[in-house]
């Protein structure tokens, strides 16, 4: 009875031991992956946006198909300045071949080859509506190369900015988290306080709301990284489902040396 028992002690910690072990190695594994993601993770840099812009994005992709159509009808309308020639067949080429027996005569064989081509030289030298229909595309084709510039700088400009507020997103979130820990960290000593008596339940209270206050703007934060985060693969065309790392210190663009005087100056003129 005694040795039952005994055997039974040791082998119940056994069994209790194999599924934290098969835990911790699950654990181990998962925390492997993730760190695999983030290696594997593109970074997307602030100079990188024109770029994507330009090879991404599906707006203007359809403006620069647009040029390229009116680029082919310009092309298509100055040619007609110049000569054609055309070259026709009348029909396949054909090959006969033919052989002649005969018992009074000698043998004949005969072979040939058709093929009736026809070469044609056209060339309108006097035609009233060429110039114009020439100039009219031509403007056309102005028109759209300037809307397509002006749209890329627009896309361009907004990823920026996009990129620029979800960059702040990330800083705002990490703020809000030590603003969290901080608040942690004093309602634990507004609790150790009025343990031992040098505290009130009013400041433990206050420091409750304070911390209830910081999680919620914690949420609000992390709610406005993420769609930040969603605005900025939208105008660059990435997967809503791909993770990408950004570049988190901002970077100075360039500097404006005029005072405001002036500038209120110029203004008002």
């Amino acid at each position: 009875m005694f040795k039952t028992l005994i055997n039974c002690c040791l082998i119940i910690p056994v069994f209790l031991i194999m599924p934290i072990k098969s835990i911790a190695q699950v654990e181990t594994l998962e925390r492997e992956i993730s760190v695999k993601k983030l290696l594997n993770q593109r970074l997307i840099k602030f100079e990188d946006i024109p770029s994507m812009i330009s090879n991404n994005n599906l707006e203007l992709k359809s403006l620069k198909k647009l040029v390229e159509a009116s680029s082919f009808d310009l092309s298509s309308k100055i040619s007609k300045r110049y000569p054609k020639l055309d070259l026709n067949a009348n029909g396949l080429p054909q090959y006969l071949y033919s052989k002649s027996f005969n018992n009074f005569t000698n043998n004949t064989k005969t072979s040939q080859f058709k093929i009736n081509p026809s070469l044609n030289l056209r060339w309108d030298i006097i035609d009233p509506t060429r110039g114009p229909e020439i100039k009219a595309s031509k403007s056309r084709y102005e028109i759209t190369r300037n809307n397509y510039n002006i749209k890329k700088q627009d896309l361009i400009q907004e990823a920026n900015a996009r990129y620029h507020r979800f960059q702040k997103s990330i800083q705002d979130e990490k703020n809000a988290i030590i603003a969290v820990e901080l608040s942690k960290t004093s309602l634990k000593d507004a609790n150790a306080k009025l343990e031992v008596g040098i505290g009130t339940k009013f400041e433990v209270l206050e420091a409750n709301s304070q911390l209830e206050r910081d999680k919620q703007l914690l949420k609000e934060n992390s709610i406005a990284k993420e769609i930040n985060l969603i605005s900025l693969k939208e105008i660059l065309n990435i997967d809503l489902e791909e993770d990408f790392n950004i570049e988190e210190k901002h970077k100075l663009i360039g500097f404006w040396f005029h005072p405001l005087e002036k500038n209120l100056t110029k203004w008002f003129k």
